[in-house]
């Protein structure tokens, strides 16, 4: 599906979700209780993901998870798809309650698990298959996680994020890029295109970036030159 958000509201086309079963040759608003998906979030839409078989949504005080749930990818504590929607408590590592500044979803099939951004410590807090080598090196973390787990890895001082198939890349307070995952295709950029890496690893090239995309089976960089 194709989504774009319009003053609070969101038009989608194509199908929305696991289990939705209809494509969508016209839009589809997602907003709130009197909404065409009804996500029962009043107010307007400030922050949201959708993926290509789930959508997840914010509206400043509360969140809402629908469609694909396999690995756990919503973090509503369990690991069954919702064809109606569920209402997240996300928490951050101290209990209290997780307010993003951003929901990041994976747009291919193959990643089952999604990301928040804490607003208020720039931290990183993902759900899902912990077996994608998608948590890297944090101890004692494997399986599927139905909550919200920190990725002390990619630390707090980091401007720029993407998940990919079984990799994700980042760039740091330095603007330099780091990967990690599978380097299956070579698409952590480190000479191997063999061997996985569970830390993260610094692409060596002269340059600095702004910007990072992973795709399915590579990434690229916007570089600051332009």
């Amino acid at each position: 599906k194709s989504c774009v958000l319009m003053s609070g509201e969101i038009e989608c086309v194509g199908l929305l979700y696991e289990g939705n079963g209809n494509n969508r040759q016209t839009h589809m608003t997602i907003q709130g209780m009197n909404s065409d998906l009804g996500m029962g979030l009043s107010g307007s839409i400030t922050v949201w993901g959708a993926g290509r078989q789930d959508f997840l949504a914010w509206n400043g005080t509360e969140a809402r998870a629908i469609g694909k749930n396999i690995a756990g990818e919503h973090g509503v504590g369990d690991f069954n798809n919702n064809k109606s929607p569920q209402n997240p408590n996300w928490q951050n590592t101290g209990g209290s309650a997780l307010i993003p500044s951003a929901i990041l979803v994976p747009g291919n099939t193959e990643r089952n698990n999604n990301c928040i951004v804490e607003a208020s410590t720039n931290k990183l807090f993902c759900m899902g298959d912990a077996a994608e080598d998608f948590y890297s090196d944090l101890s004692g973390i494997s399986g599927n996680q139905a909550s919200p787990v920190e990725m002390t890895h990619v630390g707090t001082t980091w401007k720029d994020f993407s998940m990919g198939n079984k990799s994700s890349c980042f760039i740091d307070a330095s603007n330099e890029v780091y990967c990690y995952g599978s380097d299956q295709y070579e698409r952590l950029g480190n000479g191997s295109g063999t061997s996985a890496s569970s830390t993260p690893v610094k692409i060596n090239i002269n340059k600095t970036f702004r910007k990072v995309a992973q795709g399915e089976s590579h990434a690229c960089a916007i570089t600051n030159d332009i």
